[in-house]
């Protein structure tokens, strides 16, 4: 660590004492939906006119994605307070709050990150920030050009000059950078993105500036990756075969109810996974045969979209894992305990979620929120499980501790 950045980082220990001493205002209660459904349309691109912002966006899709071309993983979610924003960039980037890391990580933006950029920063801090996680599969992605190149083409793109700080971290199995947007960019103008930005352009964008970094994949890089598949924790085209070849069992069974013989390695090594996923259990008198989960197919889709399921599965207290369910507007009221609280770190955990389980009824539920975490409070208490829909017509879940739920 430079004298400068250990200089900043002194500050930003002091800085962060003084600031918690002073406790944070209550927060009004916020209508959720209303929020997201405002901040989804408010898509003011003035820079650009109506017909030449879908131009760009398009040029960025269209013609170019290869099937060898680098994949990387693009994560965003974005937080309305500014407490968090300032923890988010002065404690979680730095790493200043993990006392097991040594070599805290650099911050970097487009100019040097020092006390006078801190400063400036700060001055322009709102309550509304962007968090984006960018993890290439490459090992070889120099990740701080990919993050500075991904900031160019996102103020080229909606006519930003955005305001942000980046940092790198090598804490976890996969190495990734940070970055940091504030939401208002140097001009004064209110950043905005909107909501297909990550599945569509933002993630062609990032894997393209990474093809553009380390070039196209090999045909022996490609090969490797699919002699991974096996081992993926989501839906792949091995479990397409599994289900065309999986048969009803005979014997009635409340957790399995369809069974499969592998014909195949991969396919053998894939229901081995299964097994360690807990959604499929091998039958130890017949060779390669494996019982497979009730809707163990949706599950797995499950699993590759909200990656904190099968720690949810893992730890459930009443409740067989196999009848955890994802919740969702469709699903019927319950009451239930609340037995885990999930919080969003983003690494290990993508969203906030609490599990709630009927032991009664033996079912369970998942309930992801998108925005802030209930209070740990609810851990452990007996709660209705209900939904309310916003003024813009969106549903999400509602909790209620029971005797309130009950008046």
């Amino acid at each position: 660590m430079t004298k400068e950045q250990r200089e900043l980082y002194d500050y930003f220990e002091h800085f962060w004492d003084d600031l918690k001493k002073k406790a944070p205002k209550k927060q009004k209660e916020r209508d959720a939906g209303k929020e997201m459904v405002n901040f989804l349309q408010e898509l003011d691109f003035s820079f650009h006119s109506s017909k030449a912002k879908k131009e760009k966006q398009k040029s960025y899709i269209r013609g170019s994605r290869s099937a060898k071309s680098q994949n990387c993983i693009l994560k965003m979610h974005y937080v309305q307070d500014k407490h968090k924003h300032l923890a988010f960039l002065t404690e979680y980037m730095t790493q200043l709050d993990k006392k097991d890391i040594d070599e805290k990580p650099f911050l970097f933006s487009d100019v040097e990150v020092d006390k006078f950029f801190f400063n400036s920063y700060q001055k322009r801090m709102t309550d509304l920030h962007f968090r984006f996680i960018i993890s290439p599969e490459s090992k070889d992605v120099d990740l701080r050009i990919a993050a500075k190149v991904f900031i160019e083409k996102l103020n080229s793109l909606y006519g930003f000059r955005l305001n942000w700080v980046g940092c790198i971290h090598e804490n976890t199995n996969h190495k990734h950078a940070h970055i940091l947007i504030n939401g208002v960019d140097k001009n004064g103008r209110p950043v905005r993105f909107p909501k297909s930005f990550v599945k569509e352009t933002g993630r062609m964008m990032i894997q393209n500036i990474c093809t553009g970094l380390v070039g196209f994949r090999t045909s022996k890089e490609i090969l490797q990756k699919k002699e991974q598949e096996p081992s993926l924790e989501r839906f792949t085209s091995i479990d397409e075969e599994l289900l065309s070849i999986e048969k009803k069992l005979g014997m009635q069974n409340e957790y399995f109810s369809t069974f499969v013989i592998t014909r195949t390695e991969k396919q053998n090594e894939r229901c081995e996974k299964l097994v360690e996923l807990g959604l499929a259990k091998k039958i130890q008198s017949k060779e390669n045969c494996f019982c497979l989960e009730n809707n163990w197919d949706e599950k797995l889709r499950i699993l590759g979209k909200v990656n904190v399921y099968k720690k949810a599965r893992a730890n459930m207290k009443l409740v067989h894992p196999g009848n955890l369910e994802l919740w969702n507007e469709s699903k019927p009221e319950m009451d239930g305990i609340v037995t885990q609280l999930l919080y969003k770190n983003d690494e290990e955990n993508w969203i906030n979620a609490v599990v709630v389980e009927n032991a009664r009824l033996q079912k369970a539920y998942l309930i992801p929120f998108p925005g802030d975490m209930p209070d740990y409070r609810l851990y452990t208490q007996f709660v209705h499980c209900g939904k309310f829909i916003s003024k813009k017509g969106r549903t999400y879940p509602k909790l209620q501790v029971y005797r309130e739920a009950n008046k």
